[in-house]
């Protein structure tokens, strides 16, 4: 059987970090109740440091959970940030086959043209430089497109968060300070 400092020595122990706040307000009220004496219904009375614990651990306790959550959609965004890049390039190395299959088809058609202008010939650079065109057309596109900002939801919700737990405290308006004379 727990004893009273035991219980309100450390309130959050045992819990864990995805514990519904109801649930967690819950709790120190019913180790209270739990640590009463054998025999009686009545709840073990809790003193301010007892209170200071219980505030502390529930900081800690919701601190821990905010740190959880903000990893867990870190991971999500870098898992879409990771695909999306992985997409752009697969578009960029798919221009970069068709610049690499016009210049190949290019260098035939000027080879074949070295020894007599032929309608093959002809055929090998138009094709080969059609190629060329699209491919750079399609490079120049995903370059200039515009990039991906990494991370950027995430860098958010933590400004954010941080933004709300550090608001300046608010103090009364200044009162007039008299000087030395009392004017």
């Amino acid at each position: 059987m727990a004893t009273a400092d035991a219980v309100t020595a450390a309130p959050w122990a045992g819990r864990t970090i995805g514990t519904p706040l109801a649930e967690r307000r819950a709790m120190p009220i019913q180790l209270a109740i739990d640590s009463a004496s054998p025999g009686t219904s009545k709840p073990v009375q809790t003193t301010a440091p007892d209170r200071l614990t219980e505030l502390v651990g529930e900081t800690a306790m919701g601190l821990g959970d905010l740190v959880g959550r903000h990893l867990k959609l870190a991971r999500l965004e870098l898992a879409t940030d990771v695909r999306s890049l992985g997409k752009r390039a697969a578009v960029a190395a798919l221009f970069s086959v068709l610049i690499v299959i016009g210049y190949t088809l290019s260098m035939v058609g000027l080879a074949v043209c070295a020894g007599g202008v032929t309608s093959t010939a002809k055929a090998l650079l138009v094709i080969g430089l059609v190629h060329l065109a699209t491919g750079a057309a399609g490079i120049f596109t995903v370059a200039l497109s515009r990039r991906p900002r990494l991370m950027d939801v995430t860098a958010a919700e933590i400004g954010r968060s941080f933004a709300t737990r550090a608001l300046p405290p608010r103090l009364p308006p200044p009162s007039r300070r008299l000087g030395n004379n009392g004017r």
